[in-house]
């Protein structure tokens, strides 16, 4: 009991170490880019997607575009943007993904 109130009165504190973020290499944010260009423009070709899914990965594609110049200029881009680029290659992925024919870019992939 005396270890929880502890653990407690750590974390009230203040006193705990900080957290760790992990960051990826210059190779796997190129591969991010490359994957989640590959994706989008498969779903894009695909013509047992809807209408609305290609015009959605042509949307991807060019974000992407914008992604990448921010990246090529900065070299360094927001967190945000790399979880989507990773949720955008998780598509093709697993048994949710593409390979079965039911990946899905979505529709709010910008925010």
């Amino acid at each position: 009991m005396s270890n929880l109130v502890e653990q407690t009165a750590r974390f009230l504190s203040g006193n705990r170490p900080p957290v760790q973020e992990k960051s990826l290499s210059d190779t796997e944010i190129e591969d991010l880019l490359d994957k989640g260009k590959e994706v989008a423009t498969s779903i894009s070709k695909d013509t047992k997607k809807s209408e609305e899914e290609r015009n959605t990965a042509k949307d991807v594609l060019g974000w992407i575009r914008d992604v990448r110049k921010t990246w090529n200029k900065d070299n360094s881009l927001h967190p945000n943007a790399v979880t989507k680029l990773m949720k955008i290659t998780a598509i093709r992925q697993g048994k949710w993904g593409y390979i079965n024919n039911r990946g899905k870019i979505p529709s709010d992939f910008r925010r």
